[in-house]
């Protein structure tokens, strides 16, 4: 939302500034650091599993590109790809974006943070990381590592 976050995990850094996201799930084991003269302010939301697999199961598709299940695992395991996303780039992003604005303009008369947020921002997320699976799949290389280094490098 504004300044500058910075988050290390085994052997990745992440600078998060104004307009940006880093996406990552419950298997990234990292630390935030803020290390800034002015005041920073970020937002921090958590999608649990079952609701990530409910939203799932509601848009199964049969003849999907990709098998379901193996897409679900890649979310929920270690294997996901985390990011830091440039919020303007993709759904995700916009839709993070309004909901800081919300938050910043204290505008809680509209259920912001109901139930169905969460249901809402997963379908959303889910959209946007299908599309990350997909290019994950298509590099050839023999350890996950080496194709996500690839991938972060192509984003």
């Amino acid at each position: 939302m504004q300044g500058t976050e910075r988050y290390r995990s085994t052997g990745s850094q992440y600078d998060v500034h104004a307009g940006m996201y880093l996406l990552t799930n419950a298997f990234w084991d990292g630390e935030v650091t803020i290390d800034s003269a002015t005041d920073v302010q970020g937002l921090c939301l958590d999608i649990s599993p079952a609701i990530l697999a409910e939203v799932m199961a509601t848009h199964m598709q049969p003849a999907a590109p990709f098998p379901q299940h193996d897409y679900y695992n890649f979310l929920t395991s270690a294997s996901f790809f985390e990011h830091c996303y440039t919020a303007r780039h993709n759904a995700t992003g916009h839709w993070l974006q309004q909901t800081a604005q919300r938050v910043t303009a204290n505008d809680f008369t509209d259920p912001l943070f109901a139930a169905n947020y969460f249901y809402e921002l997963a379908a959303i997320v889910l959209a946007d990381q299908q599309q990350i699976y997909g290019h994950l799949q298509t590099l050839n290389s023999v350890k996950e590592s080496t194709r996500k280094d690839l991938l972060r490098r192509l984003l």
